[in-house]
């Protein structure tokens, strides 16, 4: 049954982020999400390890789609805006960088 599959993954990406394996973790949670699309854990745990991979629009991305999902998940919510600030700043800086000055 893919419900059932895609939560064992799931929850072997979280403890795939509790190892520090940024990179398993990621793998177990676009698994989960393709069995269980809307699995809002799964979706944070993917943010968590974008986010860890310095992958941070990738992050942005799903930490807003939780916030959609639950608006009450405090942890997403701080998240998304911590996150937000320093996509804007990478943004502000490649578009400097490619702007003679």
């Amino acid at each position: 049954a893919p419900d059932v599959k895609g939560l064992l993954l799931s929850n072997r990406s979280q403890c795939k982020i509790q190892l520090k394996d940024w990179e398993g973790a990621l793998e177990d949670a676009n698994a989960c999400l393709k069995l269980l699309p809307e699995h809002t854990k799964s979706l944070f745990r993917r943010a968590t390890a974008n986010e860890k991979l310095s992958r941070l629009s990738d992050a942005l991305t799903d930490y807003v789609q939780v916030c959609k999902a639950e608006p009450n998940n405090t942890a997403a919510v701080e998240a998304a805006s911590r996150l937000r600030e320093q996509v804007l700043k990478q943004q502000q800086k490649k578009s400097d960088e490619i702007l003679p000055s």
